[in-house]
C-alpha cells in the first residue's frame, strides 16, 4: 500500500513596521511612493540573484545583506528576519538549516504568493526563524 504525503506549503504575511513607513511618507511626501517602488525593485532583484546563489556562499551572503539593509530602511520585517536567519546559517556553516531558511527567503521574495506583500499588523510570529 502506498501512502501519498502531502506537501507542505507555509503561508507566511509579510509584516510591515508601520512607523518606519510614516516616516517615510512624512520625509519624503510626494517622493515616497518612487522611494519605495525603487527599493522593493531592488529587494526583487536581490531575491531573484540569492535564488541562484545557494552554492555560491560569498554571493548569498552580499546579496542578504543588502536584503537586510534594504528591508531594515522600509521596515520590511519578515523579510528582515528571513534574509538574516541566512547570513546566520551561513556565519554559522549550518548546512542544514541553510537549505530551510533560504527556501523560506525565496517564498517571501515571491509577491506572488497569497498574502505574501499585503501590509498587514506587524506582528512577530512565535518561533519563526
Amino acid at each position: 500500500m502506498t501512502t501519498a504525503i502531502p506537501a507542505l506549503r507555509p503561508i507566511e504575511a509579510m509584516t510591515f513596521d508601520q512607523r518606519k513607513l510614516a516616516r517615510i511618507c512624512d520625509e519624503r511626501a510626494e517622493g515616497a511612493e518612487a522611494f519605495l517602488t525603487e527599493v522593493l525593485t531592488e529587494i526583487e532583484m536581490l531575491i531573484r540573484t540569492a535564488r541562484h546563489q545557494c552554492d555560491d556562499r560569498r554571493g548569498l551572503s552580499r546579496s542578504c545583506r543588502r536584503i537586510v539593509e534594504l528591508t531594515d530602511t522600509i521596515g520590511m520585517e519578515t523579510m528582515h528576519r528571513a534574509a538574516a536567519s541566512v547570513m546566520d546559517c551561513l556565519a554559522a556553516h549550518d548546512a542544514r538549516a541553510l537549505p530551510a531558511c533560504h527556501a523560506r527567503l525565496m517564498r517571501l521574495g515571491d509577491p506572488r504568493a497569497p498574502r505574501a506583500w499585503a501590509s498587514g499588523p506587524s506582528r512577530r510570529p512565535d518561533g519563526a526563524a
